[in-house]
């Protein structure tokens, strides 16, 4: 009899986590949709979430039992409604979203392999311009929030089988393959994310290990590993204030998770023991962790604390990876079960302080921004309020009404530092 060795959300957190305020951490857990049918419960990773709370990603459609032949389709999915990508494009089967702008432009990756990338920009799905020397194949990665520049890879047809970073310029279509690193050879590379100045994050592997880069300005540089490990270090994702998020080798000769400021050229350790995957404007991390030998849970780098995230997604798995963390704290990713069958995409809403939408420990002129479009917004069919909006939910009624505005008033602090 074979025994599933599931690891079960709730049984496994042993610390709770507490915010730079000393706050204990909660988080409100949803369950994504997916366009799942016949033989599979559930088929749905989620790939980003800007801070609008519109999450992407990739669903699974399996048409029947006797046939398990799966159909990936992109999806936007707001407030607890799942839109396939696929109905917007014209005929287009995008497979997953992959990553979403400020305004809501999404970027996504067409094809069982991604051959070409497009993106959808005010109804409209473009292909982007495709980098010379990788007509095989190329995929896009990330878009930076304010839907100018992707980053990606590409199958370069340069003589040899090579996979370098490429670099996508949404405004004018243009886009351009970045040269590797000299003096070893094999390499191969992923242009991993890229920010709103414009500036470009990866990696290169490399027979020795991983190769860091930063891309700026059309000037290539290493980002050199200060942990003591050696040169092998990996860039994941770059925030529009300067973090960069990573992995490392330390000096103990093992992986641990790094964050590296550009504006002081500090580079630290965050505790963990494989990749902060992605990082917000405050420095907040996300990235997958072993425990127990070979279970990989979720957690959140903030504040010097290691916070398993396990204990706040009420299902059982075997795998679970945080994809990103956009600048509220709302955490987005894809749990496994054991037998790899059923992939389930979720998303972590933060519970703050009742007015603190953002959770920056204020009331202030940012968040009445978000009280506004909370209280202007139509309720769920069920009653329910927008995700993210029960905070301005003072009295707990389950509506925003005058009450709850003057509520908001009496709670306003204005900005403090």
């Amino acid at each position: 009899m074979m025994t599933r060795h599931f690891l079960f959300c709730t049984l496994l957190l042993g610390i709770v986590g507490v915010n730079a305020q000393g706050e204990e951490l909660a988080f409100t857990f949803y369950a994504l949709g997916d366009l799942a049918e016949g033989c599979m419960e559930k088929g749905t990773i989620a790939t980003d979430v800007n801070d609008l709370g519109v999450v992407t990603g990739g669903t699974t459609v399996w048409p029947e039992c006797d046939f398990p032949q799966a159909d990936a389709h992109a999806f936007i999915w707001v407030n607890g409604v799942m839109t396939d990508v696929d109905a917007l494009a014209e005929g287009l089967e995008i497979h997953t979203a992959y990553s979403v702008s400020r305004d809501g432009s999404v970027l996504f990756g067409i094809g069982a392999y991604p051959d070409t990338a497009v993106i959808l920009q005010d109804g409209v799905v473009e292909a982007l311009d495709i980098p010379k020397g990788c007509e095989l194949n190329w995929s896009p990665f990330r878009m930076n929030r304010n839907g100018t520049m992707g980053a990606g890879t590409c199958d370069h047809a340069s003589g040899i089988y090579t996979i370098l970073p490429a670099v996508y310029f949404l405004e004018d279509g243009g886009s351009i393959v970045l040269d590797p690193l000299p003096d070893e050879p094999g390499i191969y590379g992923y242009a991993r994310d890229v920010n709103d100045d414009g500036v470009v994050v990866g990696y290169y592997v490399v027979e020795s290990g991983l190769r860091a880069f930063i891309w700026q300005q059309g000037v290539l540089t290493e980002l050199e590993n200060t942990l003591g490990g050696g040169e092998s270090i990996a860039a994941y994702a770059i925030s529009d204030t300067g973090f960069i998020s990573g992995v490392a080798t330390g000096a103990d000769g093992l992986s641990s998770t790094m964050r590296y400021d550009l504006r002081t050229g500090e580079m630290i350790d965050l505790g963990g023991n494989l990749a902060a995957i992605d990082v917000n404007d405050r420095g907040d991390a996300v990235g997958p962790s072993i425990v127990d030998g070979n279970r990989q849970i979720p957690a959140l780098y903030m504040d010097n604390q290691v916070i398993p995230l396990g204990d706040y997604l009420p299902i059982e798995y075997w795998l679970c990876t945080p994809w990103t963390i956009n600048n509220y704290g709302w955490i987005v990713g894809e749990a496994y079960d054991a037998d790899f069958t059923t992939i389930w995409g979720w998303l972590l809403v933060p519970i703050y302080d009742k007015g603190d939408y953002d959770g920056d420990g204020d009331v202030d002129l940012q968040d009445f921004g978000h009280f506004q479009r909370c209280f202007g917004a139509e309720p769920y069919i069920d009653g329910t309020l927008h995700v993210g909006c029960s905070v301005f939910d003072f009295d707990d009624d389950v509506d925003l009404d005058l009450d709850d505005y003057a509520a908001f008033q009496s709670a306003f602090t204005g900005a403090l530092e």
